[in-house]
């Protein structure tokens, strides 16, 4: 007589556990940001669908938040300090500039800026501003060609009694 295995049966520890497992109620994810948080409200969701996912406690899932969000503001600061400095290289190249620069840089600086004043807008001027790019050198170097252009600029008049006269 061939009788079929029987199935095997988990030791008794291994049932507990499987069945406490099932009967446990779901972990509430109550994630905490910090007031100055980089992480979005998408970043949360991703985290809190993932602890679930992995079955972690709350307090991983916090940790896991935290941790990212203390490598983004890393990030940012790296990035923010990299930028100063490429904007500062662009001073100092502007400062020298054979061109625009040197002794005669304020006066300079001024026809270029008033070049920007004539002919950008506010949203303009502002993102030059954030962007830094206001410091760049080629940007500068268009802006004061514009101004010494717009210097030359006078209204020029015809002869007061001119009109409708001919010679014969």
């Amino acid at each position: 007589n061939i009788t079929p295995p029987a199935a095997e049966t988990p030791p008794q520890g291994e049932q507990k556990a499987a069945t406490d497992a099932k009967t446990q109620e779901p972990v509430k994810y109550e994630l905490k940001l910090p007031a100055d948080a980089l992480v979005d409200k998408s970043d949360l969701e991703r985290i809190e669908a993932d602890a679930k996912a992995r079955g972690l406690s709350a307090e991983e899932a916090q940790s896991i938040l935290d941790r990212e969000n203390s490598a983004l503001a890393s990030f940012v600061e790296k990035q923010k300090k990299q930028t100063e400095g490429i904007v500062d290289g662009w001073k100092k190249a502007v400062e020298a500039d054979k061109e625009i620069g040197g002794a005669n840089f304020p006066k300079n600086a001024e026809i270029a800026k008033r070049a920007v004043d004539r002919f950008g807008s506010q949203e303009f001027k502002q993102a030059l501003e954030e962007s830094g790019l206001g410091n760049h050198p080629e940007l500068v170097r268009v802006f004061y060609k514009i101004g010494r252009a717009m210097e030359n600029d006078e209204f020029l008049s015809g002869q007061p009694n001119s009109i409708g006269k001919k010679s014969p």
